[in-house]
């Protein structure tokens, strides 16, 4: 008898911390999410000899392989820390509950995993698809875009990973923290990050992307030997109503001006601030568009580094890492 079917809506999520990087490890933690795309990718070695015929013949062995893939989920302050251990990162935490968890750029070049609270983190990531668990390990977090969608605070994070395989489903158990999402009386922006909140940006995204890539060796796996991490590239974008020549002038000048997205349910112990340090306006863009549209302008930045941390992330949450 066929198996039932099912919907996407009936799959779930879950991740955990490694200790032994590679190794996977069983969820202790569950996040809703709106999509994700974690798949194992092979290189597929096809011959391709000379030998009386036009085809190629088949793979004489396995290729190299390895996981990657996006994932998409609505913000909360108690899931997001997990994958800011799996970035790129040098993380802190100071408090006894609620927390503050701080990152800030990492310089090195690949993940690192342990069991402190100022260690960065490799990820085991369960996905339960048609009653079947897809287990990757060896996950880190290569590029964070972080965006808005109907004023709500969006992340969508591309992963590497080093294996898959199949591991048994675990029932996924929701904290209600996870369901304080981040929405309009929430968000706000200040450009530069000291002076007021914005009240004319429409839209706006930051982006860090890391250049992940595997690390293929001559080592006697397939899977590769780890994930290493290439040039940072820093860049948030806005769209705010243009009535002034203000930011204009501050692109035409090349001022460096920091910018600030907080995203705020209570001061002490629901909060996400991200500051981007020294950014530098590429391109400014106003038109005139459509009759009736608003004239608004198209902003994009650039951050830089110049003796301080090219951005910051602040995070308070009674989440603790240390007990998952």
């Amino acid at each position: 008898m066929a198996a039932e079917l099912q919907i996407h809506g009936q799959g779930h999520l879950g991740l955990s911390f490694e200790t032994t990087i590679g190794d996977f490890v069983a969820p202790t933690k569950f996040l809703p999410i709106r999509s994700e795309s974690l798949r194992w990718v092979e290189d597929k070695p096809y011959r391709m000899n000379i030998k009386g015929v036009a085809d190629r013949q088949p793979p004489g062995t396995l290729g190299p392989g390895h996981v990657e893939g996006d994932v998409e989920f609505e913000v909360t302050a108690d899931t997001l820390i997990y994958f800011l251990y799996a970035g790129r990162m040098e993380p802190s935490r100071t408090g006894v509950g609620p927390y503050t968890y701080t990152f800030v750029p990492f310089h090195g070049p690949k993940p690192s995993t342990g069991a402190s609270a100022t260690v960065r983190k490799t990820l085991s990531i369960l996905v339960a698809r048609a009653n079947v668990g897809f287990g990757y390990a060896g996950c880190s977090v290569g590029s964070f875009n972080f965006s808005y969608e109907n004023e709500v605070l969006i992340c969508s994070m591309s992963l590497m990973g080093l294996t898959e395989g199949t591991e048994t489903i675990v029932s996924p158990t929701f904290d209600e923290l996870t369901d304080l999402s981040f929405g309009p009386a929430h968000n706000s922006i200040k450009i530069p990050s000291d002076e007021a909140i914005r009240t004319d940006v429409a839209d706006a995204s930051l982006s860090i992307n890391d250049g992940a890539e595997v690390r293929a060796r001559l080592d006697g796996q397939q899977a590769p030997s780890g994930i290493r991490w290439g040039e940072r590239e820093v860049t948030v974008s806005l769209e705010h109503d243009f009535e002034s020549t203000a930011d204009y002038d501050a692109f035409k000048a090349s001022t460096r001006q920091d910018i600030e997205f907080l995203a705020s349910r209570d001061a002490s112990d629901n909060q996400i601030k991200a500051t981007v340090r020294g950014t530098i306006t590429d391109t400014y863009e106003s038109n005139l568009a459509s009759l009736g549209d608003l004239v608004a302008a198209s902003v994009e930045y650039h951050g830089t580094y110049d003796d301080a941390e090219v951005y910051e992330i602040e995070v308070k949450t009674d989440e603790d890492i240390l007990g998952s």
